[in-house]
């Protein structure tokens, strides 16, 4: 029987999710509740009380070895930048979404959009999640989808090239997403937020051993939030349930298998385009392209504008330890995304605030993914020293089936008197005049080695070493035809690229003293192109374009200290990013001209600088820019010059305050001349657009009493306003960043952190 602690919390998180005005959701938190009465004899200690753990801690240095590079080594002895984000600055950062990873690391950017695309910008360098921006457990993420953190302990943001880990992959960097674990100890924490906006959440998250001997264990993460937005018409809401069983089997033997089902229900927004106060775009001239000076809270759409996404994602791993402490990782996925989107698109306005054109479309499609890895590592003793060594190999299979109506352009929408309701609804694909539908295929299939090679106790060399072979298929047709049925007969033009590419990573690590290392380092990537057509005066139809490919260096200093409660990184880099396709004048054929390139030096720390305080900090100066071709000289979208982020915490640690605390943090960004690939002057020259600076800032205050704790927080507290594209377009997709927020939480935690 659950103990008296466990049965009032349960209560009190039944009463509010009977309150929710959902009762279907409220349904799945009241579900995850009742796993709490679990065992008893998992749940109790001593004389059968439940044993209460109050946490007054807070870290910002995460004391895990990195699993983003797959073999456990701790984040000092990476011969690259490694970020390691704890689930605490994850919260005091209020990181709500992967893109929002902006707000704790200098060199990177957002666009603020809330259209479900995650958009990552490393160093300048723009990854979307479909293009392996980000990864899960370490396995790919393809689906365009802003999932729900709440499954998520923490973050390894790797900055630089990872296709000798991960194959085909931009030379920016990848976020790995680490999923929370069971535990072989009883614990829970269920937490109520509500705030701005009408935000309202509930998180319950359960965990501890199923048996008494402990073998087999559970963790349950579930949460449901409802919330509306600062833009007319936006709204959110999710579902999500996540549970993980670990059984082990022996000793030396473990066996995972975790699910992370979500539903998100929101309405899409894709932002505007700079206003031109032209004529005529064909005879713009520098100083006619402006931000619209619209109300902050403008929704550029419609009334019925709709989007539903549904995720499962299901994971396997065994895990097995030899005699000699080699270990054997043998790892599975499947994921299966879907969605339906209702939309229109407003682009830039002109000088009166009417729409140049837009577009109206609905979309169905469909992501699956299944992917496998087995992974050998361990220690060989050489030279009198310890050496160790990494091998693997993996593969992947993607599908994405993409079926879309489309009609436009049309005009009439007024940013400066905007109606969402001008335009009739079409919901059903079948509504429309023109249809596009695409089949892609993803199938990829890697054999990686790297060795950590120990001279002597202060060097370390590490080699890695990959042969991927990758191909990729897209059938595609896109036509107008009388019915969506004589269409789907239509057949499909086949378009293929594929490259097996061989890929280096090598690097060097030095202690200068047990506490400092000095590193350097060199990676290769590359990502193949399909459907991209190479302009060739022999041939009329193009011929394919090559995988891009890109190389970075990397030399720097990585210390721990204060007995190890913090830890510090410099690092200065120079990365190149080539075989680029620029549109040919006069055809729909492409020409490979020049790189794109990104210089600089980047400061870190994080950590404690004594028990009752916490700071993370990171700083970035760097040149990011397009060299060669039509776009020499040009800077990257996103890629700001000088970024500076800092966050730190203080709490009491005694006394009558005890428990109480204080936590702010400070984003700055500067630089961010960005310029647009589909807007030019009449002379020829690109537009190039100042957005100009922004500091945000973020406060709160928390109170940690018992197994209690509540926090309120402020985003944004002095209400910045400032915009950002997603990417080199200006016509299209420019957003707001958020007003000033608030959000309050309550957490009750019992058992084990």
């Amino acid at each position: 029987m659950a103990s008296p602690t466990v049965r009032r919390a349960v209560s009190a998180a039944t009463r509010t999710a009977a309150a929710l005005p959902d009762k279907a959701s409220a349904a799945i938190v009241l579900s995850l509740l009742s796993i709490a009465s679990a065992p008893a004899q998992a749940q109790v200690a001593g004389e059968g009380t439940l044993q209460e753990v109050i946490v007054t801690g807070v870290r910002f240095k995460s004391t895990d070895p990195v699993s983003a590079l797959k073999i456990p080594i701790a984040v000092k002895d990476t011969p690259q930048t490694v970020m390691a984000v704890t689930g605490d600055v994850i919260d005091f950062a209020s990181i709500k979404t992967f893109q929002d990873v902006y707000k704790i690391d200098a060199s990177g950017g957002t666009s603020h959009s809330i259209d479900s695309f995650p958009r990552n910008y490393y160093r300048g360098f723009f990854k979307r999640q479909d293009n392996n921006a980000i990864r899960v457990d370490g396995f790919r993420m393809p689906a365009d989808l802003q999932l729900d953190l709440e499954p998520y302990e923490r973050f390894e943001i790797v900055k630089g090239p990872t296709s000798t880990l991960y194959g085909q992959n931009s030379v920016g960097g990848v976020l790995n997403a680490i999923s929370k674990d069971p535990q072989d100890e009883f614990g829970a924490q269920f937490s109520l937020e509500g705030g701005s906006f009408d935000h309202r959440r509930i998180t319950s998250d359960l965990y501890g051993p199923l048996t008494d001997s402990g073998k087999l264990q559970y963790r349950l993460v579930g949460a449901l939030m409802d919330e509306e937005s600062f833009l007319d018409l936006a709204f959110k809401k999710v579902r999500l349930i996540s549970p993980t069983l670990r059984y082990e089997i022996g000793e030396d033997t473990s066996l995972t298998v975790r699910a992370n089902y979500q539903d998100h229900r929101f309405r899409y927004h894709f932002g505007s385009g700079v206003q031109c106060l032209c004529a005529d775009l064909a005879a713009a001239q520098p100083g006619d392209f402006v931000i619209r000076g619209v109300d902050r809270s403008t929704f550029f759409g419609q009334r019925w504008n709709r989007a539903e996404k549904e995720a499962l994602f299901t994971q396997g791993a065994l895990e097995h330890r030899f005699e000699n402490d080699w270990k054997l990782r043998v790892g599975v996925q499947s994921m299966d995304v879907d969605e339906y989107s209702a939309n229109d698109s407003e682009q830039a306005p002109d000088r009166d605030g009417v729409s140049i054109y837009g577009a109206l479309y609905t979309n169905e499609k469909e992501d699956t993914l299944y992917a496998g890895e087995v992974q050998l590592y361990g220690d060989v003793e050489a030279f009198g020293t310890r050496n160790t060594l990494f091998f693997g190999a993996d593969y992947q299979h993607h599908e994405s089936t993409f079926l879309q109506g489309f009609d436009g352009p049309f005009t009439g929408f007024n940013v400066f008197a905007p109606r969402y309701d001008i335009v009739p609804p079409r919901l059903r694909v079948a509504d429309y005049s023109f249809f596009i539908n695409n089949l892609n295929t993803i199938e990829e299939f890697g054999v990686t080695a790297q060795a950590f090679l120990r001279p002597t106790d202060a060097l370390t060399l590490s080699l890695g070493l990959r042969y991927s072979d990758a191909q990729l298929t897209s059938d595609r047709k896109a036509d107008t035809a009388p019915t969506l049925d004589q269409f789907l007969a239509e057949p499909f033009t086949r378009f293929e690229n594929g490259t097996t590419e061989v890929t280096r990573q090598i690097g060097v690590t030095y202690a200068l003293t047990p506490e400092l290392n000095v590193y350097a380092s060199y990676g290769e990537t590359f990502e193949p192109q399909v459907g991209v057509f190479i302009f060739d005066p022999n041939n009329p139809a193009g011929s394919k374009a090559p995988p891009e490919e890109g190389d970075a260096y990397e030399i720097g200093f990585k210390g721990e200290f204060f007995d190890r409660r913090l830890l510090a990184s410099l690092a200065a880099f120079d990365m190149e990013r080539t075989n680029l396709t620029q549109p040919h004048p006069g055809s729909n054929l492409q020409d490979v001209l020049g790189s794109q390139t990104s210089k600089g030096v980047e400061l870190e720390i994080q950590g404690a600088i004594s028990r009752a305080a916490n700071i993370f900090v990171s700083v970035a100066s760097m040149d990011p820019k397009y060299e060669g071709g039509r776009f020499d000289g040009l800077q990257s979208a996103n890629g700001a010059k000088f970024g500076a982020s800092m966050f730190a915490s203080y709490q009491v640690q005694e006394g009558a305050l005890q428990g109480f605390g204080v936590g702010g943090g400070v984003v700055h960004k500067s630089g961010r001349k960005f310029f647009g690939s589909d807007r030019r002057y009449a002379n020829g020259d690109f537009v190039v657009f100042d957005f100009g600076d922004f500091t945000e800032v973020d406060a709160r205050i928390f109170y940690d009493f018992g197994n209690w704790h509540a926090q309120l927080a402020a985003t944004n507290l002095f209400d910045e306003k400032y915009y950002s594209p997603p990417r080199d377009v200006l016509g299209f997709g420019v957003h707001v960043n958020p007003p000033r927020a608030y959000t309050f939480k309550i957490s009750y935690r019992i058992g084990s952190r």
